[in-house]
């Protein structure tokens, strides 16, 4: 029990917040001035409807209490917001005439274009109002309506404010774990999160795994070539929930770059390009069906073993895994348990071996 109560307040006092109240007309301004960031990954998921905009701006009118934002302060004293992007860009997008400069702006599907409002929930009479059209006395309403912030002060641990980041939108986006992963880290570091995006559209990457748009949609083969990284440097960290493991990698790849060795990712591509030219498009399906848990075992045996030298073993050693036992038996239902991991982990092991 002290051990637990220890732990409870050592993390805690890891977490310095800073609470106060804020006009919208400040937030305004202070993106205008550059020192409200709002990532450029994190914006290309604004996703609320026009119509889920006009309702959270009638709230605004009718005075129904909104929930605090979360800003970071950055090490330059500007603010990042990690929750409440939702809230915020629909206000800087209604009055984006005014808080989007020309040098600034992005595209329509962010806060560059002032929407017109559809009919409102309570207030039909929205329909078709923009700030232009909308009485003075309502615009002042808007801006000078107070949300309450919940701000992480500028030491705050890195590890947690990505756990933060991810607990506080997990739980409020349609975001999947990988998007939200990609955004979050971004909070430590660009780097990693960069490099993943651009192996996951390199031609190499896209040709071996001929992926639909749909299965490319909400960054799968980002989330899958982290997971092969996380599956062949970390896996003795594995507990049991690989939505946590990947997410505890993801930070763990951006803040020790030892982590991980030199050329990592040109021995991916090499991978991908060895694997596609020796097996083909089949080679992470099974029955015809892209298999994760197979994609696993082959990119992760290849990725640590496979090499000129030893290319020839490559087809032999995967069509006796492809009907094996030992293959059925860590697949599928209930896949992702420790032991199966393991399994996997030792299947890719001995591949090539």
């Amino acid at each position: 029990m002290k051990i637990l109560l220890e732990q409870i307040t050592q993390k805690r006092n890891e977490l310095k917040t800073d609470n106060y109240v804020i006009t919208w007309n400040e937030l305004i301004t202070m993106y205008k001035d550059n020192t409200l960031n709002i990532s450029p990954q994190f914006q290309r998921m604004f996703r609320w409807s026009i119509e889920q905009q006009s309702v959270f701006i009638e709230s605004i009118l009718l005075g129904i209490p909104i929930p605090p934002i979360f800003l970071f302060e950055e090490k330059d004293s500007t603010k990042t917001v990690i929750d409440g992007l939702q809230r915020v860009s629909t206000v800087i997008k209604f009055f984006s005439n005014e808080s989007t400069p020309s040098q600034k702006k992005v595209d329509s599907n962010d806060v560059a274009v002032p929407p017109v409002l559809t009919r409102g929930r309570i207030i039909e009479s929205l329909e078709g109002q923009t700030p232009m059209s909308l009485p003075v006395e309502l615009i002042r309403a808007i801006k000078y309506s107070r949300i309450p912030v919940i701000e992480l002060e500028r030491d705050t641990n890195e590890e947690v404010r990505y756990e933060v980041f991810i607990r506080l939108n997990r739980q409020g986006t349609d975001l999947t774990d990988q998007e939200l992963r990609n955004c979050a880290v971004r909070l430590a570091s660009n780097e990693f999160a960069d490099s993943l995006i651009e192996l996951a559209n390199d031609p190499i990457v896209n040709e071996a795994l001929k992926f639909s748009p749909k299965m490319r949609s909400g960054m799968y083969v980002e989330e899958l070539i982290l997971r092969s990284l996380a599956m062949a440097y970390d896996v003795k960290s594995y507990e049991g929930s690989l939505t946590d493991f990947l997410d505890k990698f993801m930070l763990k790849a951006t803040n020790r770059k030892e982590l991980l060795p030199s050329g990592w990712k040109d021995r991916i591509l090499i991978m991908f390009k060895l694997v596609s030219e020796t097996i083909g498009s089949k080679a992470f399906k099974r029955n015809g069906v892209f298999s994760p848990g197979l994609f696993e075992i082959v990119s992760v045996g290849a990725f640590l073993k496979l090499n000129q030298k030893n290319i020839r073993l490559l087809q032999p050693a995967w069509k006796e895994l492809i009907d094996s036992k030992e293959l059925s038996d860590c697949i599928g239902s209930g896949s992702n348990a420790k032991a199966k991991v393991l399994k996997r982990y030792n299947l890719a092991i001995g591949l090539l071996s």
